[in-house]
């Protein structure tokens, strides 16, 4: 009884000290990289781990991996074709509720508008995805979710919101939101450094508490709409706590 009851007592104190470990860890840790592009060496190893919506053919003509300086980034060209791509996010909002990337553009669409019929297009945008109910048998882009597209747009100012909402057999399977954060081409060929508090920008646009946490971390710079080109460039793709 004694050898079992010692025996057992070991493994507890192994336990406590695993779990308080793990603990301690996640308490210490003040962001996790969500994507930084250095581990591809080109678009087959990208589009091992990013979703397509559409052929990898075709979207390996529109993202490239580049590298500059000893940094790796993702550059998306529109000339090809306006392909969105999406990566899974194992995301805890409330723990870590700020989003923080760099992206940088090249040429916006011409004369685009993201709140005109004809002209929704966008030099950059940084999607943020969160799924409302799961159907099963059908892939991710037919899911019912709520979205938070943050965008570098032609003409419309910085702060605007645009509404964007899509149904299918007299349901809303798509509910979006368009934060502008930067506009125009004043910063053109300047890495600019974005910082957001999702969870606050989720609430402030919904009117509501997210039901659960960000499911995709998504990509597109697109230029169909308007017939022209877009060029960017995507990196350092973080989640933070916030101080």
């Amino acid at each position: 009884m004694k050898k079992k009851s010692l025996k057992k007592s070991v493994i507890i104190f192994f336990i406590i000290i695993l779990f308080s470990g793990i603990s301690v860890n996640r308490a210490e840790q003040q962001s996790q990289i969500i994507e930084d592009f250095e581990e591809y060496s080109n678009t087959d190893d990208l589009f091992r781990k990013w979703l397509l919506r559409d052929g990898k053919k075709e979207a390996s003509k529109m993202y490239s991996i580049q590298k500059l300086n000893n940094n790796k980034y993702l550059k998306a060209d529109s000339s090809s074709n306006s392909i969105q791509i999406a990566k899974k996010v194992n995301w805890d909002l409330k723990f870590f509720p700020l989003l923080s990337w760099r992206w940088q553009t090249v040429k916006i669409p011409i004369n685009a508008k993201e709140n005109a019929r004809g002209r929704n297009d966008s030099g950059a945008a940084v999607y943020v995805v969160f799924q409302r109910a799961k159907l099963p048998f059908l892939s991710w882009k037919y899911q019912p979710v709520n979205v938070i597209k943050y965008i570098w747009s032609t003409t419309l100012p910085e702060g605007t919101v645009v509404k964007k909402d899509k149904q299918k057999l007299g349901k809303t399977i798509y509910e979006g939101r368009f934060i502008v954060l930067e506009s125009g081409e004043e910063n053109l060929g300047k890495w600019i450094t974005e910082e957001r508090n999702v969870l606050k920008d989720y609430k402030q646009v919904f009117g509501k508490s997210p039901e659960d946490n960000p499911v995709l971390i998504a990509i597109l710079s697109d230029s169909n709409d308007t017939g022209s080109f877009a060029v960017a460039a995507y990196d350092d793709i973080i989640i933070k706590k916030e101080e």
